[in-house]
């Protein structure tokens, strides 16, 4: 189910105490979801990107500029 990994992805970005750990996976789930895109899975890709939307993960404004990657 689609939104099982969706709210798997935002849980263990959530689920991170420290700010650079959190960074960490954050930058590996972009890493996943361009994994994704190279397979031309569309369906996962859509699923990791949608955990990124949710407004939990969001609205973390500090953890997105500590990754390496821009969350726009």
């Amino acid at each position: 189910n689609s939104n099982m990994i969706t709210m798997w992805v935002a849980t263990e970005i959530c689920s991170c105490k420290d700010l650079a750990m959190r960074a960490e996976v954050v930058n590996r789930f972009i890493r996943v979801a361009k994994a994704l895109y190279d397979l031309n899975n569309f369906n996962g890709l859509v699923e990791v990107l949608s955990g990124f939307g949710i407004a939990s993960v969001n609205r973390l404004n500090k953890t997105w500029a500590v990754s390496t990657c821009s969350k726009n």
